[in-house]
């Protein structure tokens, strides 16, 4: 697949994305299902990403897993920033409210300087073959034993 191929199927999936007619009730169903996932993790910083072009938003749900860390344990939201001058790529600390700019993608990012790094990552995809849902399902059954 050449690179224009790529990003011709990334215009038509983004596309379809923002036209589900229940994209809604997917997104507050997903939110449902993260909330569970999240329930006695481990991870102490979970790297997510700020939603564009329709994506599910993780942050509600992942912001509540912050708040509800044990005493005395802190939980972090780590942001992929990616910095204009060197392309490095570092994960902020990010929560409601916090002060955001933009990084070299024109993304928001936070504009904190703490880094975090994160123990495991909820990332979007635009869209996935069986063999790629077959594969997730799997990782998924096997993380949460």
């Amino acid at each position: 697949m050449t690179p224009t191929d790529r990003d011709a199927l990334r215009q038509r999936l983004v596309a379809a994305r923002r036209a589900l007619p229940d994209r809604l009730e997917r997104a507050v169903a997903l939110q449902s299902v993260l909330r569970v996932w999240l329930v006695g993790r481990p991870e102490r910083t979970i790297g997510a990403y700020w939603p564009i072009k329709g994506e599910f938003d993780p942050l509600p749900a992942l912001y509540r897993w912050t708040e509800g860390a044990p005493d005395g344990i802190s939980r972090r939201i780590g942001l992929p920033v990616k910095d204009r001058e060197t392309g490095s790529l570092k994960f902020h600390v990010w929560y409601p409210g916090c002060p955001m700019e933009l990084d070299a993608y024109d993304i928001p990012s936070p504009r904190t300087p703490r880094s975090s790094f994160p123990n495991c990552s909820w990332c979007p995809a635009s869209g996935m073959a069986p063999a790629a849902c077959a594969w997730a399902t799997a990782a998924a059954s096997s993380t949460a034993r």
